[in-house]
């Protein structure tokens, strides 16, 4: 099917992708979706252009492990992507 034209779908941005679309989050909805945690590491990789994991750790004086853990619930969520395999960046 790929060959025919198909595109492979990861998870529902990849149909707004497709579509031209893009998902918009509001202030008040992020707050009441995210955890403290999360906001507060959000709120470092929206801030920027792209960052890494260890940007963010030292950015924030936390634990590397606790930032890639927390970072991979908000691509689960929907509100951050990864690039070339490291640099986050908020949507």
């Amino acid at each position: 099917m790929i060959r025919d034209g198909a595109i492979p779908l990861v998870c529902i941005t990849d149909i707004l992708d497709d579509l031209g679309l893009e998902m918009k989050y509001e202030e008040k909805d992020l707050r009441e979706s995210l955890g403290e945690d999360e906001l507060i590491i959000f709120n470092a990789i929206k801030n920027t252009d792209g960052i890494t994991v260890n940007e963010i750790a030292h950015k924030l004086n936390t634990k590397t492990a606790k930032v890639s853990a927390t970072i991979t619930v908000l691509e689960i969520k929907g509100v951050v992507t990864t690039y070339a395999g490291k640099i986050y960046i908020a949507k």
